[in-house]
């Protein structure tokens, strides 16, 4: 259960381009018929996806389908927004023969997770190998600048997303005794930077939740794991600076003193809105997603960190503390998954 870090970001990059879309291609052809629902699930593992509209989660879906599983990529507003990537997903999956459907599943929205997993479920005749819970939001602000119901945005998508998903698909995964919940998390999960203040707090409740989580549902035969990646080359930060415009201007009246009082701070947030240099590519970071699919189980470290060193430390100090706290308590045998 210890650490594995990753490196050769550039020779895991995918090498097949996209297939070119149909002009004219129905939500509806991203559902399988009848006949192929029941026969694809018995021959593939499957994997659900959560925040496959871009990114990591994209890429995921992508390597996940070309390595052979039945792959489920969800994604919120399947027929708005995300339109465009859900078909260029389907077309994908058509043009070269892959066992991926698109399913629409907001995390944020219990009604919406309960439909899409009961959609995914029919699809997969009930069976999870592999939850990768990857939705997430960054919103890099001065804390005190951070209302609570700004707070409350990620909170419900990068910890509470999460959850409901854990618990959809938990069950199916205990009553096979089998399965593996992977959570993306961040070195934001083990240290803390200015102006991250609610990102962090966001990772370092998904790094808890995991442990537990990991520690509960042992016994049951069903492992989880944390990946820690460095920064990645994805619409995340795009997505940041219009989250930031937004709060900002809904910051109410009698903040204004407190948004003049932190303008040295607002100007620094330009570095927490770009992207690094050497950022990796989401091949790399998907690359690393199905190798932990593909180990064993019992032999999938519980973190692995891609990129810096720096929370590798963290996590070993905190693993050996949690090792000498329960290997004498009644759950010294939940501190490995049931083979």
């Amino acid at each position: 259960m210890g650490e594995e870090f990753i490196m050769n970001r550039r020779t895991l990059l995918a090498g097949t381009a996209f297939a070119a879309l149909a002009p004219i291609i129905s939500v509806a052809d991203t559902q399988l018929s009848p006949a192929a629902a029941q026969t694809l699930p018995k021959q593939k593992p499957t994997v659900l996806i959560t925040g496959t509209s871009s990114g990591i989660g994209k890429a995921a879906a992508i390597a996940f389908a070309k390595a052979g599983w039945f792959t489920l990529a969800t994604m919120r507003d399947v027929s708005g927004r995300n339109l465009g990537t859900a078909l260029e997903l389907t077309e994908i999956a058509k043009a070269e023969a892959l066992a991926l459907r698109v399913i629409e599943i907001d995390v944020t929205n219990a009604a919406s997770v309960g439909a899409g997993v009961a959609e995914a479920e029919t699809l997969a005749n009930g069976r999870f190998d592999l939850l990768v819970n990857n939705a997430g939001i960054y919103v890099p602000l001065p804390a005190e600048l951070m209302t609570p119901e700004a707070l409350q945005i990620s909170l419900d998508t990068n910890v509470l997303g999460y959850q409901r998903m854990a618990r959809a698909i938990a069950p199916y995964m205990r009553a096979r005794g089998d399965g593996l919940v992977l959570n993306i998390s961040s070195g934001a999960g083990r240290v803390v930077f200015p102006l991250l203040g609610g990102y962090c707090a966001t990772k370092h409740a998904v790094e808890a939740l995991s442990d537990s989580w990991r520690y509960e549902l042992a016994p049951f035969g069903v492992d989880v794991c944390v990946l820690q990646p460095d920064d990645t080359r994805t619409q995340l930060f795009d997505n940041a600076r219009r989250y930031v415009q937004d709060m900002l201007a809904k910051l109410p009246a009698a903040d204004e003193r407190r948004r003049s009082d932190y303008q040295r701070h607002l100007s620094l947030l330009k570095t927490a809105l770009e992207v690094e240099d050497d950022a990796a590519e989401p091949a790399v970071v998907a690359a690393a997603i199905l190798k932990l699919a593909q180990t064993p189980k019992g032999q999938r470290p519980a973190r692995t960190r891609l990129g810096g060193q720096l929370p590798v430390a963290i996590n070993d100090a905190v693993a050996q503390a949690q090792q000498k706290i329960l290997k004498n308590s009644p759950f010294a045998d939940w501190m490995t998954v049931k083979l």
